[in-house]
């Protein structure tokens, strides 16, 4: 009730559901063999869209693979009728993509695929999952949790959760499992402003999270560098927040082991205890 438009979206499920059909037999035409499917599919995680590069790690096993609509990467022509269901229903939630902070996809699992628990790094949105193809409950286990409740999904109908929490996804069975996947702002960032201020926290958080991927660990005797690497605080010689450092180590032996010394774009130098 609180999302009107996911009701527009049930009802519209029949002909989302026949282009999701013309994808899954895409492959008909082309001789890939092994049982492949042929593009538009790609494996989550891989390099056919600039973001989501790392969903494809809590693959546990199985097979995991997404049809991009809109956001990085995303091809609305390959589901028209779907994509212009979407405009009509959904215009927030496509703002949202043109922003590179969601997505609209057909996300598809194999049979016998788990999808290990995590959850995203901020709750400026929500998920729908509308059910398309889902194995019957005498199939077996087919479920997605979200922290303690665990749920089914059901054909023609919408789940929605909030992916900050964490969750896992479960495909037990030796059927398929797809749904359309719609990210889309939460209830609770409505202005324009609210949306401006939470894009920006997000994309400072993103950048952040890159700089600490190009660094080792470090201890908690160098959180002054770990500060200004991760953009926390302002090189104390230049005043530049989330400049790029460089990373040296001192190999004199120490009681405390090497010294770690970073090295600010400006030529500044600080040193981890």
């Amino acid at each position: 009730q609180e999302f009107p438009w996911l009701r527009g979206l049930e009802e519209s499920w029949p002909e989302i559901s026949d282009e999701l059909k013309i994808l899954m037999h895409y492959e008909d035409s082309c001789d890939l063999g092994g049982g492949q499917l042929a593009q538009p599919w790609n494996p989550v995680g891989g390099g056919h869209r600039a973001s989501g590069q790392h969903d494809g790690s809590v693959l546990d096993r199985g097979r995991w693979q997404e049809v991009v609509l809109f956001g990085p990467g995303g091809n609305p022509e390959l589901a028209p009728k779907t994509s212009a269901i979407l405009r009509h229903l959904a215009p927030d939630a496509l703002d949202l993509c043109e922003e590179g902070a969601g997505e609209v996809i057909f996300s598809l699992l194999d049979p016998h695929t788990h999808i290990a628990a995590h959850c995203a790094s901020s709750n400026v949105r929500l998920t729908a999952h509308l059910g398309l193809l889902v194995p019957a409950v005498a199939a077996g286990f087919c479920e997605i949790r979200v922290g303690p409740a665990s749920r089914r999904w059901e054909v023609g109908k919408v789940l929605v959760f909030d992916d900050s929490f964490e969750h896992e996804v479960f495909n037990l069975t030796d059927e398929p499992r797809a749904v359309l996947l719609i990210r889309f702002w939460h209830p609770d960032i409505s202005t324009k402003f609210q949306r401006g201020a939470a894009l920006a926290a997000c994309r400072r958080d993103r950048e952040t999270s890159l700089r600490l991927r190009q660094f080792p660990p470090l201890g908690a005797r160098d959180e002054s560098l770990y500060n200004c690497i991760s953009g926390v605080k302002p090189c104390p010689a230049c005043g530049t927040t989330g400049a790029g450092w460089e990373l040296t180590f001192d190999l004199e032996e120490s009681s405390y082991g090497p010294s770690v010394i970073g090295t600010c774009t400006c030529g500044a130098e600080l040193r981890g205890s």
